[in-house]
């Protein structure tokens, strides 16, 4: 495969359209701790969170979401959805995810310079999107589950906000109330994209809330969450 048809993959496999979302929430996380982007780490740190989280969340989805992805009439559609993956491309993707992780992690190290727990936050991120799409754990298939870890992955990358401050003092307790918010508000939309796949879902006997719960059960889960 020509490399521009491999960038190319990359890219609709991240959804460019989803890229601003997790450095939106980082930059969230600061002005709620009083602060804003002053230093180059800070910038690194977003731009971090931008393609290369993305690729490695939808990324890892993709490959594992094979069964339901051809099922479902949205896929591959628009950039926003993502592609349906040949399984001819499996590998490479999986490859570049394991890149992208590596080169996040890096790229958090001047960050983690000026707050210590910033390495600890990034691995969260990162061990749940593996951990939410890929087996033997695969959250995405734990009813749920699916959705709370889902807040928690969006949930840390807000925390990275909140923390990366040179004068942040803030104990776990302290990160994990005044960022609740992200995580009951993550597990309700994310609950709504249930409902939205559902008979994709259904057809090809993936477990999510909606599809074992069923579509009222899981409209109350999300009126309460958020």
């Amino acid at each position: 495969m020509p490399f521009s048809h491999k960038l190319e993959l990359l890219v609709r496999v991240s959804r460019p359209t989803y890229w601003i979302g997790p450095p939106i929430l980082y930059f969230f996380g600061m002005l709620q701790a009083g602060t804003y982007p002053q230093t180059i780490a800070e910038i690194i740190l977003a731009a971090a969170l931008s393609f290369p989280l993305s690729l490695v969340i939808y990324g890892v989805n993709d490959i594992y979401d094979h069964d339901t992805d051809i099922k479902n009439p949205r896929k591959g559609k628009a950039w926003a959805d993502g592609a349906v993956l040949n399984k001819a491309h499996y590998q490479y993707i999986l490859s570049a995810c394991k890149v992208a992780t590596t080169g996040i992690l890096f790229l958090a190290l001047p960050a983690s310079i000026q707050s210590s727990q910033i390495l600890g936050l990034i691995s969260v991120s990162l061990a749940v999107a593996w951990a939410y799409s890929s087996p033997p754990i695969r959250f995405k298939e734990r009813p749920v589950m699916d959705s709370m870890f889902s807040g928690l992955l969006y949930w840390s990358i807000w925390a990275c906000g909140f923390v990366i401050s040179k004068e942040s003092t803030y104990s776990g307790r302290d990160i994990l109330t005044h960022g609740a918010w992200v995580i009951f508000n993550v597990m309700g939309l994310h609950s709504l994209a249930a409902i939205i796949d559902a008979n994709a879902d259904a057809a090809a006997k993936v477990r999510t809330i909606a599809t074992v719960y069923g579509e009222k059960c899981t409209a109350l889960f999300i009126m309460a969450s958020l």
